[in-house]
Parts: structure tokens; C-alpha cells; sequence
């Protein structure tokens, strides 16, 4: 995850979980991490490489707009769920930055819940 989805995170729900490792992406890691949380400043295509090579599961990637962009950028993303939420925004992070070639995406999932929120499931196009 992105380094202000995880301090945003650890304020809303504080302490740490025993849930799957935790790397954050981050330009400057402070120096005390909590357990299963590691900071990294390096390569994210390497990072995500490491990450799949650890486990038989899914890699999840999880926050906003810059996590995003460097995802797409290293070439590490093979799906992509976005939450639409019914709310217009004068002005924030755009969800896509500036990215160095287009990237097709294939719609595999749709799904509308009773508050508005729509959950756009896609896969990486060949």
C-alpha cells in the first residue's frame, strides 16, 4: 500500500493485525516498523516481484491515485478493481497520473450496491 493509505489507516484503525505481510511504498520509512509491516523506498516491479515469489496467494495493492499510477508503471498489475462512490469532489488526486504508455483494460465484473457504490472489476488486456 501507499505510504498515506497506511498512516490514514493506522489512525482509523490503529495497532497492527495478524493478517499477510504488510509492505508499504514510501520515500522516507520511519524507523520503527510494526510487526509485519515493511517499508520500502526501492524498485515496486521488484517489490511486487518478491512478493508473488513468496506466496501461492494474490498480491493485493491497495490505496489511491500514486499507488496506482507506480503499479501501472512497473508493469505489476494484472487486475484492477476500482470503487466508484457517489460523491463529486471539488478537487484531490487524480486516480490515474501521468503514465508513460496506455494500458488496456478488459471488464470482468460489475457490481452495484444499495448506497450507490460501484465495484469495476478489470483485468490487464493482452
Amino acid at each position: 500500500m501507499g505510504a498515506t493509505t497506511f498512516r490514514e489507516s493506522q489512525s482509523m484503525f490503529g495497532g497492527t493485525s495478524s493478517g499477510p505481510p504488510t509492505y508499504v511504498v514510501t520515500h522516507a520509512a520511519p524507523a520503527d516498523a510494526p510487526p509485519g509491516v515493511t517499508f520500502h523506498a526501492g524498485d515496486l516491479g521488484e517489490l511486487s516481484a518478491s512478493a508473488k515469489a513468496g506466496t501461492n496467494k494474490d498480491v493485493n495493492v491497495f490505496g489511491g491515485g500514486d499507488i496506482l499510477t507506480q503499479t501501472i508503471a512497473a508493469q505489476a498489475l494484472d487486475e484492477l478493481t476500482i470503487a466508484l462512490i457517489p460523491v463529486v469532489l471539488g478537487s484531490g488526486t487524480r486516480l490515474f497520473g501521468d503514465v508513460a504508455s496506455e494500458t488496456y483494460l478488459r471488464l470482468m465484473d460489475c457490481q452495484s450496491f444499495p448506497s450507490g457504490i460501484v465495484l469495476l472489476r478489470y483485468e490487464r488486456a493482452s
